[in-house]
């Protein structure tokens, strides 16, 4: 690991503890160090502060990297950061879906590094109730070595009175399992007005949605009314206006990171379909 790469690191633990709204104790929790090492790391030190692999492990938590990618800002960007926005403001809830690779986990990931309050959620790494659970409370810095209704007991009180206004984005939310999108309803019911929830997937999730409508699964009626009682949408649903839309995506990306490219950059679009995780892949093999 480069100094370079480290001094990264620094600057992110600082800017990101800027946009943590609890105490330097909590801010450690969330990083999963001890507070006299986030004490010595945000005065700059680094050296011999934490083992290497766990310096890895906070740069992922920051989402510091050793690449030079820059954010474009995309449409499916501003349509998501906008969405938040607002949800966050106002303590509202709103679902999106979409297709796969358009960079809603990148929007949201981008959001939560430069905003205050925002609690992500990788739902793929987190299906079972508790495990949804002990991810939020990590992330408000809260010790999740506790009983499960203490624990629900904290992350509720967090949210609703010691952090202000908080989001949580609940990423890949329809690989959750029934009795964690219950809980989800109970946290929302806990929370009502005063912290904000975004859920966010592919047709997976609306269909899910729907078909547990459709079956009368106990509670799903009532989380989709919660959740706004409407799926919101960044592209076109057609396939040829999506086209259109993405490729407008996919060009700001290939300008901001690879302006060499530009020229054969409707090559590269066709190829990768208008995927802007496509033109990802391919500008990092190219």
């Amino acid at each position: 690991m480069t100094n370079t790469f480290k001094q990264r690191i620094i600057d992110a633990l600082k800017e990101q503890r800027r946009n943590f709204g609890g105490s330097n104790a909590q801010y450690a929790v969330s990083l999963d160090i001890n507070p006299a090492q986030l004490s010595r790391m945000l005065k700059g030190e680094i050296e011999g502060v934490i083992s290497p692999q766990k310096l890895e492990h906070v740069a992922q938590v920051l989402g510091v990297t050793d690449s030079k990618w820059k954010a474009a800002r995309t449409q499916v960007l501003a349509y998501i950061h906008a969405q938040l926005e607002a949800c966050q403001q106002n303590g509202l809830c709103a679902i999106l879906v979409d297709r796969a690779g358009i960079g809603k986990t990148f929007a949201a990931q981008l959001y939560k590094r430069t905003h205050q309050n925002v609690i992500y959620i990788d739902c793929s790494q987190a299906k079972t109730k508790r495990r949804l659970m002990k991810a939020i409370a990590r992330q408000l810095g809260i010790d999740t070595a506790k009983t499960y209704d203490k624990l629900y007991e904290a992350v509720t009180y967090a949210l609703s009175t010691a952090f202000d206004h908080p989001i949580v984005i609940l990423d890949e939310m329809g690989d959750l399992k029934r009795e964690a999108i219950l809980e989800v309803k109970a946290l929302w019911n806990a929370t009502q007005y005063r912290c904000a929830w975004y859920a966010i997937g592919a047709d997976g999730l609306q269909n899910r949605i729907d078909s547990s409508i459709k079956n009368n699964v106990v509670g799903f009626v009532e989380l989709f009314s919660r959740f706004g009682a409407t799926y919101n949408h960044v592209a076109p649903q057609d396939d040829a206006s999506a086209f259109d839309y993405l490729s407008r995506d996919c060009m700001a990306i290939i300008r901001l990171n690879a302006p060499e490219m530009v020229s054969s950059a409707a090559g590269i679009i066709k190829k990768v379909e208008a995927s802007p995780r496509g033109v990802y892949n391919h500008l990092r093999v190219a």
